[in-house]
């Protein structure tokens, strides 16, 4: 007997039966469920359909011409139980949260890999889209199908320039500005006078810094950049390579509350996760924590944006070695502590000695609760400020001015810091997973 709830057309491939007069015109399509009853073999009706079919979402069921040329189809993918799974969820609460996203590309890879179907970065736009137009609220990535591939540029010192996203930009160089030029240069001013004379001369100097081959080769020419209120003329230049670029230190106090509280449910590290407890059971806080506050927080960071990135070394007999950098390794490229100078000096001496690079990096003299002193380090300059969102405020924009590469072990930190705090994007941003969709979430208030 047939079924009385009501359920959509369903199809299976079938051997052709002699003498069954098969349907052509859609309207005369009939169900597999009224086929099996009209041949009296309705009791196979559960070994050939699934008793629970699974839905797909309301949203987009459309399957456009472009999806059946690339061979792969998304609806197809979350036909099986899992992707069900996936659907309901969707359903329930109108967005994907980390597992469920996580599982939805395991079933994606694991159906390419099963159908041997070669990725390719058409087809990766592809599921992109396709993902996009089933489950809206997802952004378009195809960085999250599509292996990660290596970074173009290889990691230099910081004595080389590297290719950034402005210094393909020119700027109209001001007029009559040769005495200004040689009082700069030759330090005949006053340090408001140089501050006036700094802005006067902007983009002349940013064409100088975008036709530079290396750090060392602006510093010279222009030395003011070392002097004590140096960070004053980084922030001048910066001002004229975003002047439309968010005021993180007048503003940042809410976004920085939307970050720890995605910190709270998205860090899986069990040292982070101990580190975050210890700072949230505090009942009444001291001033030292709540001004320590910022400083977890962008800490605690690099376990929200674990390291993916590896690194191949040949030693000396030729041998390959891939080293997989950790949360320690990404922590220590943004910020380390040193309980002395002394302590920093030798730190910076041993980098130099083992030939590794030198980005811009914070250096706390104390603790976290206690910083006596919060230096940022850049080409052999020291440029002491007073909190760490300044630190990190000045340490972003030496990055941009300078055309340097982020460090590789913290680049996802780094690149989320551009984009959630200073609302930077350009099309040279890296790829990292999960980033985009974290700042979608805390922008939206997912």
């Amino acid at each position: 007997m047939q079924d009385e709830e009501s359920h959509e057309f369903e199809y299976i491939d079938i051997p052709t039966i002699p003498g069954y007069s098969y349907p052509i015109d859609d309207d005369k399509v009939q169900s597999i469920t009224d086929l099996l009853n009209e041949w009296g073999l309705s009791c196979l009706r559960k070994t050939c359909l699934t008793s629970n079919p699974v839905s797909l979402p309301s949203c987009s069921k459309d399957i456009l011409i472009s999806d059946l040329l690339s061979g792969f189809e998304l609806f197809d993918v979350l036909k099986c139980t899992s992707g069900g799974m996936i659907t309901e969820y969707y359903k329930s609460h109108n967005s994907l949260n980390d597992n469920i996203r996580t599982l939805l590309v395991e079933l994606i890879i694991q159906h390419l890999i099963s159908n041997k179907i070669v990725m390719s970065v058409a087809l990766a736009e592809n599921i992109a889209n396709q993902v996009q137009r089933i489950f809206p609220s997802e952004l378009k990535t195809s960085g999250l199908i599509t292996k990660k591939t290596n970074d173009r540029q290889m990691f230099k010192s910081s004595n080389i320039k590297l290719f950034s996203q402005w210094d393909s930009n020119n700027y109209e160089p001001e007029e009559d500005i040769n005495l200004v030029l040689n009082q700069i240069r030759h330090d005949n001013c006053s340090l408001p006078e140089l501050e006036r004379h700094w802005s006067a001369t902007v983009n002349y100097r940013l064409n100088t810094i975008k036709n530079a081959t290396s750090t060392q080769e602006i510093i010279k020419e222009w030395p003011s950049y070392m002097i004590p209120i140096g960070y004053k003329l980084i922030d001048i230049d910066f001002k004229a390579l975003y002047p439309n670029c968010f005021n993180v230190l007048g503003n940042y106090e809410l976004k920085l509350e939307k970050i720890f509280g995605a910190l709270m449910t998205k860090i899986k590290d069990y040292n982070s996760r101990s580190m975050l407890k210890s700072l949230t059971d505090i009942e009444n806080p001291s001033e030292n924590v709540k001004q320590a506050v910022p400083f977890f927080t962008f800490y605690l960071l690099h376990s929200m944006f674990v390291p993916t990135s590896k690194k191949v070394t040949i030693d000396d007999r030729g041998k390959k070695n891939i080293i997989k950098f950790s949360i320690k390794d990404s922590q220590n490229a943004f910020m380390v502590f040193c309980s002395t100078v002394t302590m920093v000096e030798e730190y910076i001496t041993n980098r130099n000695q083992l030939k590794l690079p030198i980005h811009p990096f914070i250096i706390i003299i104390g603790t976290s609760l206690e910083p006596r002193e919060i230096i940022v380090y850049f080409d052999s300059i020291k440029f002491k400020v007073f909190t760490v969102i300044r630190a990190i405020d000045l340490c972003f924009k030496i990055f941009q001015l300078f055309n340097l590469k982020y460090p590789i072990q913290s680049g996802a930190v780094w690149h989320f810091i551009q984009k959630y705090l200073y609302s930077i994007k350009t099309k040279f941003d890296k790829s990292y997973p999960n980033l985009n969709q974290i700042i979608y979430d805390l922008e939206n208030n997912v």
